[in-house]
């Protein structure tokens, strides 16, 4: 299946045309760093969800261990 590109979102200012502006409560609930309670869930979840993007394509992969198999390198950057 080929994407059509006139329905391609390349912008913030495509996706407000399609959705309008975010609500406040979902603004408020923004982080720009790991908190104390990312940490705390990432410590202890044994599954993530790896995306990647290509030119024109996808992906979402599971990836799983025990939990602690992946680190909070600082409050910006996992280690997988």
């Amino acid at each position: 299946m080929e994407l059509d590109p006139a329905q391609l979102v390349r912008d913030d200012a495509a996706l407000r045309q399609i959705y309008g502006e975010p609500l406040e409560r979902a603004v408020r609930k923004q982080l720009d760093r790991l908190d104390s309670y990312c940490r705390s869930f990432i410590a202890a979840s044994p599954l993530l969800i790896l995306g990647t993007q290509g030119e024109h394509a996808a992906d979402n992969s599971p990836r799983g261990d025990a939990p602690g198999f992946v680190q909070v390198a600082d409050d910006h950057t996992l280690l997988i």
